[in-house]
């Protein structure tokens, strides 16, 4: 690096070398010193491979003490065929658009183009099979190189003729002719696909959605129960004959005492059993005052989450119940039934809505069947489908006190509670914004245009800046891990006084259905895989592979799918050639299968296909009530490595802490897993924050995405040539928040917000994992930030203006008829008008709405509901990514700034003049306001505790806060979005630069007050030093001079 940078050099603190190591990574060298003067990161690390990940990663750099260069970073030249793959690609689209009325000169010339590429094919396949009998492979692999070599050259040749057909069309000026050549050209590439098709959304169901609130009426007799429901559910494997337990005065049945798929006796119940002293009494109190109840129907979590988690349903407390009672050898088991309880209670058990309509509804979209009772036109009371438990305990005379013969099954039931509702800190009257002058800043360079609504240019340095000195002052007042719950809400459990067992229900009892050792599969809630080898296969409706696991069981597990080679000869094809030089495989020699994997351990197995071929996964939840919701379809690659991270009643800090407790997460399936921990986690915890700054509650129903480290293939005609893996992403296809306004009022706004931080997180979280630049990751919510910041008009586009706007659209021709689309179905969509450069991503991010509840899908090019990894340099490799992740904490203070910017949102709109019509202005601040936010999280900090100023006097401290104003919110500094191709290099040495300044004011006061630093200002560094190590690998790959 060259230029005036002497006197603002940057050097991280070791601390910061230490936990942003993985921005080194194949991106730039800090001098990695020592770590003696940096505080030890917690225990849990230790399991996560730190060491790993601090001394594996990147060489030091000992050079000038202002930079920290880059290794060379050689850019693999494209091979004959990835150049015809290319070209293909781009036939293929000029095809479509041809359709739609466009000239056939550009696609005459592009098939001219590809037409002449035969000799430097055929060469290509030459070395090829020289390469292949270099391995010695057996010979069918030589069998398959050479049907692929005579496809591809019939092909070529039908490309050959098309040329001429378009050619001869377009000499002559005849349109019907043109148009005939065109279709078959477009025909052509259908018929022999370039790879992954364009997933259209569905329309009806938005991916991000709420479920519906209709279920059956509660039954009022045994007979109106469904059948299942009213005949004892055996256990596997346990005989059901009764026998006398050790002192017991009643039979005792055998399956009353054992594990189940919901009763989870693991070692921290027993322990607890323990603790409890094995008392009956003592265990229902325990579970009555520490688990919070959610409103849903079914068992989800089983015990053993319930317990983690510290909440569940009426059938997960039920089960932890019953695992500590069986645990302390006490009997007990299920009982369903329907119950009659007074408004008042039931609205406070719901969360403290304050309409009984609103707990109905919460309660409906949780699945539970409901129903609401009126006397006198006012609503009296709500009757429910639910679950308790029977223990049998020595009730008589002692009521459990003392449990010494047992004598009685007795009801108790630890679900249902009444809680109280201290008022939360109004942290915006702590802390007020000045909102007008801030709006102001951001709304200065804005460019919004009259005729068609679109707006662009908002200053998201202004945005930045103000969140940043937002969150310095939360930081200040509160510390960075305040109490979440004192902020967004909290309720607290009335604890149950008595000091033996009632031996009757807080309630009436309308109807008893039956009792259950083990519960019926009816009322457990499963998730079923269906895999479909081929196109074909999936629109004839042949499923090769079905298989089904149950929530309890697969809750805290991995859920994967692997292929392996499909024959020892293919294993060692496989492995030859990824011993050999070169960075792709030859995936049309190679067949795989899939297996499914539960932690690892095989499940289930696929059939075999060729490496490469487009396939098909579905998956549908299977609810107590619902015989199967509608499929959820991922396109896949075969070979492709993925993790279905499935989210049943939400994903806390504590299951992402005991997963790292199990293991590190350094395999590349553990990677994705990881992954999905954070994006749920994140999601839920964001989504309590929106619920709470709008009178609303939420609850985090079964949901699902793919999780995947995917293949690039390059395609010939259909057959998949070579590939490669080199990121990671993600397709949440099936997000479900149950929704309501205490108040019973309209939720859209809640649906909003919330999608749109699912969708910023869809790009986040991998930049949060593998410490790159936030940003860095594409999602719909960054790409129409970056679209803002590049200065493309984005367009809200509605029924009533797309026919003035779709002109404008320079989109791909399965967006543009998607968008036409949703137009008929009465939706919005938010665009840009032409895709924003983003490093090595090529696509546009879009949201389909109904503006009707706020429900969405957050899409990217190829219709992926969803967000990649987008790494800086493009990484090759032969077998899918992986890198050791570090264990990380949310920083509540970084919420609090989101709560913050939620309650002052409306008055950001009504400053800006984003209402009364201007629709997609409103949207995009919306939009770049969360895309600012900061998400990230921190281990262990030197620092931790420590609030501000710190070691610093108040001078001090006034000072280094001066400097960071100057450096870090007066210019931009972020180079994520920089293409890697003909960026203006000027404009990235710039940015690089002023991301040095920000990072050493940074750095001072982490080093000057804070020791190191805390988590909030380390945050805010790492997030300097990521952008300038962003930008000077920008400044290499794009072959700037020094």
């Amino acid at each position: 690096m060259q230029g005036p940078r002497a006197a603002t050099s940057y050097c991280p603190s070791r601390w910061i070398q230490g936990i942003s190591v993985a921005v080194t990574v194949a991106m730039f060298c800090l001098s990695l010193r020592p770590l003696s003067a940096a505080a030890a990161p917690a225990t849990r690390l230790a399991g996560a491979g730190v060491s790993r990940a601090l001394l594996g990663s990147m060489p030091s750099v000992p050079t000038q003490a202002e930079s920290c260069l880059l290794t060379s970073m050689p850019r693999p030249e494209p091979t004959a065929e990835e150049r015809h793959s290319e070209r293909l690609d781009a036939l293929k689209e000029l095809a479509k658009q041809t359709r739609s009325g466009r000239e056939l000169k550009a696609l005459r010339a592009r098939l001219e183009e590809a037409t002449k590429a035969g000799p430097a094919l055929e060469e290509s396949f030459r070395a090829a099979e020289q390469e292949l009998k270099a391995h010695a492979l057996p010979p069918v692999f030589l069998e398959r190189h050479r049907a692929a070599v005579r496809k591809a050259r019939a092909q070529q040749e039908k490309l050959a003729q098309l040329a001429r057909q378009v050619a001869r069309a377009d000499n002559t000026g005849d349109a019907k002719a043109g148009a005939l050549a065109g279709e078959q050209v477009a025909a052509f590439f259908e018929k022999n696909g370039q790879g992954e098709r364009h997933q259209p959304t569905p329309l009806s169901r938005l991916p991000f959605r709420q479920p519906e609130s209709q279920t059956r009426q509660p039954a009022t007799s045994v007979a109106d129960f469904p059948a299942e429901l009213t005949r004892p559910a055996a256990s596997p494997g346990v005989k059901s004959a009764p026998a006398k337990s050790l002192g017991a005065l009643v039979p005792v049945p055998p399956d009353t005492l054992v594990a189940t798929e919901d009763v989870q006796l693991t070692q921290p119940i027993r322990d607890l059993a323990a603790q409890l002293h094995h008392h009956p009494v003592e265990i229902y109190k325990w579970v009555h005052d520490n688990i919070e109840w959610v409103p849903t129907h079914g068992s989800i979590q089983g015990s053993d989450l319930t317990l983690l988690n510290r909440r569940g349903n009426a059938f997960d407390t039920a089960s932890l119940l019953i695992a500590l009672y069986r645990a302390s050898g006490i009997p007990a088991r299920y009982v369903y039934g329907t119950i009659e309880l007074p408004a008042a209670q039931a609205m406070n058990w719901a969360g403290g809505v304050t309409r009984l309509e609103a707990a109905q509804q919460l309660l409906g979209q949780g699945g539970i069947p409901n129903f609401a009772m009126a006397q006198g036109g006012v609503l009296r009371a709500l009757r429910m489908e639910h679950v308790w438990v029977e223990a049998l305990v020595d009730f008589e005379p002692s009521r459990g006190a003392i449990n010494h013969a047992p004598d009685t099954w007795v009801p108790v039931d630890a679900s249902f509670k009444q809680y109280t509702f201290p008022p939360r800190t109004e942290v915006e009257t702590e802390a007020p914004l000045d909102v007008a002058t801030e709006t102001a800043r951001i709304m200065a360079t804005a460019a919004q245009d009259e005729a068609t609504g679109s707006v662009t240019q908002l200053d998201t340095v202004a945005y930045d800046g103000w969140l940043d000195s937002i969150l310095e002052e939360v930081n200040g007042r509160y510390g960075p891990q305040p109490t979440l719950r004192d902020f967004t809400g909290r309720r607290v459990i009335v604890p149950e006084q008595g000091d033996v067992l009632a031996g009757a229900l807080p309630y009436e009892v309308i109807a008893r259905a039956q009792s259950f050792a083990r519960l019926p599969d009816a009322l457990r809630h499963r998730v079923q895989l269906t895999f479909y080898a081929s196109a074909f296969d999936k629109m004839l409706g042949d499923a090769s592979l079905t298989w089904t696991v149950d929530l309890p069981t697969l809750m805290g597990k991995r859920l994967g799918v692997t292929y392996v080679p499909a024959t020892p000869e293919d294993a060692a094809a496989l492995a030859a050639y990824r011993a050999s030089p070169g960075s792709s495989l030859p995936l049309y020699l190679l067949n795989v299968r899939p297996v499914i994997q539960l932690d690892g351990v095989e499940r289930a197995r696929g059939p075999s296909s060729r490496m490469g071929e487009q396939q098909t996964w579905e998956t549908r939840f299977l609810s107590p009530g619902d015989p199967g919701s509608e499929p959820e379809s991922f396109e896949v690659t075969a070979g492709d490595e993925m993790v279905f991270g499935v989210n049943g009643q939400g994903v806390t800090q504590e299951m992402i802490h005991r997963r790292f407790q199990q293991g590190p997460s350094e395999t590349a399936a553990e990677n994705l897993h990881t992954v999905a921990l954070y994006y749920w986690a994140q999601y839920d915890a964001l989504s309590e924050a929106v619920a709470a700054t709008r009178n609303a509650l939420v609850v985090r129903m079964p949901s699902i995405g793919l999780f995947s480290a995917p293949l690039q293939v390059q395609y010939l005609f259909g057959i998949p040539r070579t590939g490669h893996y080199g990121s990671r992403q993600m397709d949440v296809a099936r997000s479900l928040l149950a929704v309501v306004d205490r108040a019973g009022g309209a939720t859209a706004e809640v649906h909003r917000l919330t999608g749109t931080f699912g969708s910023l997180l869809e790009g986040r979280t991998f930049d949060l994992l593998f410490q790159r630049e936030q940003g860095s990751g594409v999602s719909a919510v960054q790409l129409l930030r970056d679209a803002n910041d590049q200065g493309i008009p984005i367009h809200l586009v509605t029924p009533a203006n797309h026919a003035q706007v779709a002109p404008r659209l320079q989109l791909p021709e399965d967006i543009r008829q998607e968008i036409a689309n949703a137009m008929l179905a009465g939706r919005h969509v938010l665009v840009s008008e032409r895709a924003p450069a983003h490093g090595n991503w090529k696509g546009v991010g879009y949201i389909i709405e109904d503006p009707e509840n706020g429900t969405a899908a957050y899409l990217i090019n190829g219709g992926l509901n969803g967000g990649a990894d987008i790494p800086c340099q493009e990484e090759r490799r032969r077998d899918p990514v992986r890198v050791p992740v570090l264990e990380i904490l949310f920083v509540i203070a970084l919420i609090l700034v989101l709560i913050l910017l939620l309650l002052a949102l409306p008055e950001i709109l009504a400053v800006a003049g984003a209402l009364g019509g201007r629709l997609a202005l409103a949207r995009m601040i919306t939009l770049l306001g969360f895309g600012a936010a900061p998400t990230m999280a921190m281990a262990s900090t030197p620092g931790q505790g420590m609030a501000p100023p710190g070691d610093c006097t108040k001078t001090q401290w006034k000072q280094l806060q001066v400097a960071v104003g100057v450096a870090c919110k007066s210019k931009p500094f972020s180079c994520g979005s920089f293409p890697n191709t003909g960026a203006n290099c000027l404009e990235l040495r710039e940015r690089r630069d002023q991301a040095l300044l920000c990072a050493s004011a940074r750095n001072a006061i982490n080093t000057t007050c804070f020791r190191g630093g805390d988590a909030v200002h380390l945050d805010l560094e790492m997030k300097a030093g990521a952008s300038a190590a962003t930008c000077q690998c920008k400044l290499l790959v794009n072959k700037c001079p020094p």
